[in-house]
C-alpha cells in the first residue's frame, strides 16, 4: 500500500500533470458528446498521468536504464 501511496504522491513533474490536465479536457469532451473514443483517448491519458506511465509503463521509474559496464583501461 506505501508502494502505491508513493507512486501517486511523489514525482509529479510538469509532463506528468500536462498529461492528466490533457487527459481530463478530452475526458470531458468525450463525456459532453457521448463519444466513446474520446472517453477512452482520455481515459488513457489520466490513467498515464495519474500512474506517471508512458509508453505503457516500460520506462517508468527507471526501469529503461541501461546499466554501466565496468571497463579497465588498456595497457
Amino acid at each position: 500500500m506505501e508502494k502505491v501511496k508513493s507512486l501517486l504522491l511523489n514525482d509529479w513533474s510538469f509532463f506528468r500533470v500536462l498529461r492528466v490536465v490533457i487527459g481530463s479536457i478530452i475526458m470531458i469532451d468525450g463525456i459532453a458528446n457521448a463519444t466513446g473514443l474520446t472517453m477512452i483517448i482520455g481515459g488513457i491519458f489520466l490513467y498515464q498521468g495519474i500512474f506517471n506511465l508512458s509508453c505503457g509503463g516500460a520506462c517508468a521509474g527507471g526501469n529503461c536504464q541501461i546499466p554501466e559496464k565496468n571497463v579497465s583501461p588498456k595497457e
